[in-house]
């Protein structure tokens, strides 16, 4: 099923104002790529696909204005034909009359902006592939620990929002808790939000439903994070060797999007907000290119390494 977003959303998110008559505002956009009407009214038209946002500038409007009138009409019909979701004119520009009666003839929304090209075009593209973006639902709960944005997963009861809660009233910050809606904006980058009405709310079993701003304020919250790491939570495993030097770390698949993972078993007594904020603190130092694990494991292996030091003194025979 493919994402998309209608004309009307756009619209909203940017203030822009309605230049054709007819249009069809519930028309889909799909995808974030966005087109340019420039080469599309010279003729050629592989930059301009269905369902796609088009582009029109300054010259592109002067260019249509120096064409015959039979072929400005052919070539503004030839694009609205390749059934894209609307015409976004930058830099408050006037438009054509030609304009607004060919894309009133097949319902296309024309729509105009007051931002210049340099402001509108990265924000357009900003805006859609976030909106566009491939994504999926996790049960667990999101935080930025200390710069780094941390989403903790386990199976229901096993205390991660009891851990969330004490690591907001540490100071870090809530994005979401129960259900986490994971986007990815590239091949790299996997950004996690809210989904759905729970946004800044937690689930406290004994408790239920808190509030976190109205208790901490709105610097305990966020609206998004990218994902730096997963921390899981689980019961300990008698027969398993949980990691104990660090040097060599797991990876959690979100989305195509290889993660550093931290497996901690949940043991009595543990205090759990502690561990996952020095674990995100860890995977800040080895963003920096600093690895506490493999700089004890060289030293330890240069010692080794170094011939004995012969004794000064010896004790006679």
């Amino acid at each position: 099923m493919n994402i998309s977003i209608t004309v009307a959303e756009l619209e909203t998110q940017f203030g822009l104002r309605r230049l054709s008559l007819e249009p069809d505002m519930n028309r889909a956009i799909e995808g974030g790529y966005v087109g340019y009407a420039g080469l599309a009214l010279a003729g050629w038209l592989d930059d301009v696909t269905a369902k796609r946002l088009v582009l029109l500038g300054d010259a592109d409007i002067g260019y249509l204005s120096m064409l015959e009138s039979t072929v400005a009409h052919e070539r503004l019909r030839a694009i609205f034909q390749r059934d894209i979701s609307c015409l976004v004119l930058h830099a408050r520009l006037r438009c054509p009359k030609m304009l607004v009666d060919e894309a009133d003839r097949y319902h296309i929304p024309v729509l105009g902006s007051s931002l210049p090209r340099m402001a509108l075009q990265p924000e357009l593209i900003k805006f859609l592939r976030f909106a566009l973006a491939p994504r999926k639902s996790v049960h667990g709960v999101m935080m930025d620990v200390c710069g780094v944005g941390t989403l903790l997963l386990g199976k229901s009861g096993i205390g991660k929002s009891e851990c969330a809660l004490e690591l907001v009233k540490r100071g870090h910050r809530l994005v979401c808790d129960d259900v986490v809606l994971i986007k990815r904006i590239h091949d790299d980058k996997a950004v996690a939000t809210a989904a759905g009405n729970v946004r800044y709310y937690m689930e406290i079993r004994g408790i239920g439903l808190i509030h976190i701003p109205s208790l901490f304020g709105v610097g305990a919250i966020t609206d998004h994070k990218d994902v730096d790491l997963v921390v899981r939570l689980e019961e300990p495993d008698p027969e398993r060797n949980y990691e104990r030097l660090g040097i060599e770390q797991p990876l959690y698949n979100l989305l195509g999007v290889k993660i550093p993972l931290v497996e901690i078993p949940v043991i009595k007594g543990k205090n759990l907000s502690i561990l996952v904020e020095a674990a995100a603190m860890n995977q800040h130092l080895r963003t920096m290119g600093i690895n506490s694990a493999q700089i004890f494991s060289d030293e330890l292996h240069k010692r080794l390494a170094r011939p004995p030091t012969p004794l000064l003194f010896q004790r006679p025979g």
